[in-house]
């Protein structure tokens, strides 16, 4: 049977009678059919239909189906959006292959429509994601990378700043002007708050930081993928950079004026727990969390000929753990605190829970020395503008490298490991677990004598202090 032409299909669809309701179906190709309306007495309606059969399976319930192929307009007749006969066979044939390798059409639109619908709505979603839960999310996802929990802290404080400003703010259609517009409001100050003005290093650090945020944004795809991070332009507006300055310390000369001072600094005190701290800083080139927050279960031998300290991870600045081997003097020092802390009994909150560097009477009586307790100290010692107590890191490292008379292989990696540095090239650093223990217990051993040799014998000054300090 030849199949129908054009002409055939137009003279049949103007020749339907008026008040055909039901469709009259028009065969035009292998299961495909024009399907003809009118009702009354308006022209003909004509839309194409694919009718097809699914065998039953368990994915199927079988039967009859139909599916719609779109409208069609005789030769003459205006409409929009109509398919032709051409087209029409030609989406047949496409849909039937489908069907006959078991390709349900209807069950396959409705999924296709669902999905737009849900990327569409999805889209609008993301276009009110706001610059204040970009902030968020990144925090909560990079925290764990931070030093310390106070650090985390103060972050979260300083991004905060510009949330009034632009935190309501589509990350989307977030501009160049409205971050500059955050900026001019934070460098003018806030004299309701008592916020300093001019605060460029803060400024910096926030500015910095929020940048990231808005990247973590883009990278789940809150805007498009070639949009430019807009905080990367208004942070030109920040102004230049203070020069860096370093954790402060005095000069290797003053070593003995600063020995001396140490030695006596507890002389009216029964428990001087802040100055063995600040002694113990002195004595290893700890950092001073890593220090305060020391544990006994994170001392080893302490009896016995080579003493160690073993420093969590979760303390430690580069996030591994390092061990840190312990001189003759610093050993006494623990056990003096360990000695303190039978007398004053194993039920004070801070002993009870293991701390080593517990407050032991005074108004802090049972709490871990805070992280000013040894910058207070130092302060009342006459050191204040002077020396902080993580600048006695910098003086440990002058002296060593200056003084150490160890000759030997691995000198340099030797202090560099005593002060938790790791090597500079990161291959090296992965394979060379090398700690260099000896050479840096013979380093603790030279650097505790050398304090104690540089030491003036008489007139050492006793400095009375609060009680807040003990």
């Amino acid at each position: 049977m030849a199949e129908i032409t054009v002409n055939e299909l137009d003279e049949l669809v103007r020749t339907v009678p008026e008040g055909t309701g039901v469709p009259r179906r028009i065969r035009a190709g292998d299961r495909l059919f024009l399907e003809v309306r009118r009702p009354g007495t308006e022209p003909a309606r004509a839309s194409w239909v694919l009718r097809y059969s699914h065998t039953p399976s368990e994915s199927n319930k079988g039967g009859k189906h139909s599916l719609g192929l779109g409208k069609y307009y005789p030769q003459g007749v205006a409409g929009v959006g109509g398919v032709t006969l051409a087209q029409a066979r030609k989406a047949a044939k496409l849909k039937l292959l489908e069907i006959d390798k078991g390709v349900q059409p209807v069950k396959a639109a409705r999924a296709t429509a669902k999905k737009q619908a849900s990327e569409i709505a999805d889209q609008k979603a993301l276009e009110k994601r706001t610059v204040g839960e970009a902030v968020r999310l990144w925090h909560e996802a990079t925290k764990g990378d931070l030093t310390s929990d106070k650090y985390a802290d103060q972050r979260l404080r300083r991004l905060s700043e510009y949330l009034p400003y632009i935190g309501d703010t589509p990350v989307a259609s977030l501009t160049v002007s409205d971050v500059s517009g955050a900026l001019t409001e934070l460098k003018g100050g806030d004299k309701e708050t008592g916020r300093k003005a001019n605060r460029i290093e803060t400024l910096h650090r926030s500015i910095s930081d929020l940048e990231k945020a808005i990247d973590y944004a883009a990278s789940m795809g809150w805007i498009a993928d070639d949009a430019v991070n807009p905080v990367i332009r208004a942070r030109k507006g920040v102004g230049k950079k203070p020069p860096q300055i370093g954790q402060r310390s005095f000069k290797a000369d003053r070593l003995p004026e600063f020995s001396k001072a140490l030695h006596g600094v507890d002389a009216v005190l029964p428990y001087p727990v802040t100055a063995h701290l600040l002694r113990m800083l002195t004595l290893t080139g700890a950092r001073t969390k890593e220090m305060r927050e020391l544990q006994w279960s994170e001392v080893e031998g302490l009896d016995g000929d080579k003493p160690m300290l073993h420093i969590p991870a979760s303390r430690m600045k580069r996030r591994a753990d390092w061990s840190v081997p312990l001189s003759p003097q610093a050993a006494k020092l623990l056990i003096e605190i360990r000695g303190w802390q039978g007398q004053v009994g194993a039920g004070l909150k801070g002993v009870k829970d293991g701390y080593v560097f517990t407050r032991l009477e005074g108004n802090y009586k049972g709490r871990v020395c805070s992280e000013n307790a040894v910058n207070d100290l130092l302060k009342e010692m006459g050191w204040h503008g002077e020396l902080v107590g993580h600048g006695l890191r910098k003086v440990f490292s002058t002296v060593g490298h200056a003084s150490w008379p160890y000759l030997g292989a691995n000198r340099t990696e030797a202090i560099e490991f005593s002060l938790a540095h790791v090597h500079k090239d990161k291959v090296r650093g992965t394979y060379d677990l090398n700690q260099y223990m000896d050479q840096r217990r013979a380093l603790m051993v030279w650097w505790a004598n050398h304090l104690d040799a540089v030491r003036q014998p008489q007139g050492a000054k006793v400095v009375k202090l609060r009680s807040g300090h003990r």
